[in-house]
C-alpha cells in the first residue's frame, strides 16, 4: 500500500512526495531575485527603463521579472548584477551580505563619472543597445580579439574627426 505523501519512483520503488516543499522553495528564491533587482535598482535611482536599457534587455521583461511574473536567465541576472555593481550571489543568496563584504553601490561598478555620464549618453543613440547586444560574451573573447575590435572602433572614431 503506498504511504501519504508519497509516489512511485524510478524502478517502481515508493519515495516521499517532496516535491512541492522544492517547488515553493524554488518560488520564493525566485520572487527574491526581482524583489533585490527592484530594491537595488530603486536604491541608485535608476528607472526600469534605464536599467533595462543599459543591461540589454525591455523595460517589460524587468518588470516581469521585478513583479514576479518572469523569472530571469543566468545571462539577464548577470548583466543586471554587473550594471547594479553587485555580485550575481547577492540576488540568488539569503538575505544580506554581511556588513565589509557589500560592494560600493553604484552603477557600473567603478567607472569614472564621465564614463557613467558618457554611457548614459550613448544609450540614447539609436543603434547603440544592438552594439551591445552584439557585444555578450566579450567576457569570454580572446584578448586579442578584443584589441582588434578597439583598434577598428579608434580607427573610425580618428576617421571622424
Amino acid at each position: 500500500m503506498q504511504q501519504p505523501n508519497s509516489h512511485t519512483g524510478p524502478e517502481g520503488r515508493e519515495q516521499p512526495d517532496n516535491f512541492h516543499v522544492k517547488d515553493l522553495e524554488y518560488r520564493r528564491r525566485c520572487s527574491q531575485i526581482g524583489s533585490k533587482i527592484r530594491k537595488e535598482r530603486e536604491a541608485q535611482g535608476l528607472s526600469q527603463v534605464k536599467l533595462a536599457g543599459l543591461s540589454g534587455f525591455s523595460s517589460s521583461y524587468l518588470c516581469d521579472i521585478e513583479n514576479h511574473r518572469s523569472q530571469p536567465s543566468l545571462v539577464s541576472l548577470m548583466a543586471f548584477a554587473e550594471v547594479l555593481g553587485r555580485p550575481v550571489s547577492y540576488f540568488i543568496g539569503e538575505g544580506e551580505e554581511p556588513e565589509g563584504v557589500k560592494e560600493e553601490k553604484k552603477p557600473f561598478g567603478a567607472l569614472e563619472e564621465s564614463d557613467r555620464a558618457l554611457l548614459a549618453e550613448l544609450v540614447r543613440e539609436p543603434g547603440f543597445l544592438e552594439i551591445v547586444r552584439a557585444m555578450r560574451g566579450f567576457q569570454r573573447w580572446e584578448k586579442h580579439e578584443k584589441l582588434e575590435l578597439i583598434s577598428f572602433l579608434e580607427t573610425k572614431r580618428k576617421s571622424r574627426l
